[in-house]
C-alpha cells in the first residue's frame, strides 16, 4: 500500500491519441491550483477524469507544484466543465 501512489499511473489508460484541429484560435490553456495532491497517483486521478471529456487536448498535473495545466478546445468543452471534472476527484480549486 505505502507504494501505491509511485505505480498507480499503471491503472489508468494511456491518453496518447493524435489530434487534429483546423483552427489554432480556439485552443485555449487554463491553469489550476489545486489543494489535496499529494502524489503521482493523484496526478493520474485528475488526468483521466479531465481526459474523459471532448475537446481535451492536454492535460498535465503536478502534485509538488500544487498545479494543474489543461490545454482545449474552446469549441467543444468550457473551462466550467473542465473545473466540475476536477472538483468530481474530490481534489479543490483555489481560487
Amino acid at each position: 500500500m505505502l507504494a501505491f501512489p509511485y505505480y498507480a499511473n499503471i491503472f489508468y489508460p494511456d491518453r496518447s491519441v493524435d489530434i487534429i484541429y483546423g483552427d489554432q484560435s480556439n485552443v485555449f490553456e487554463v491553469n489550476y491550483k489545486i489543494r489535496g495532491m499529494t502524489c503521482l497517483g493523484c496526478e493520474e486521478h485528475i488526468k483521466n477524469e479531465v481526459y474523459q471529456l471532448d475537446g481535451i487536448i492536454n492535460v498535465e498535473a503536478k502534485y509538488d507544484k500544487a498545479t494543474t495545466t489543461v490545454s482545449y478546445d474552446k469549441t467543444l468543452v468550457t473551462s466550467k466543465k473542465i473545473e466540475e471534472a476536477i472538483l468530481n476527484t474530490g481534489y479543490k480549486i483555489i481560487y
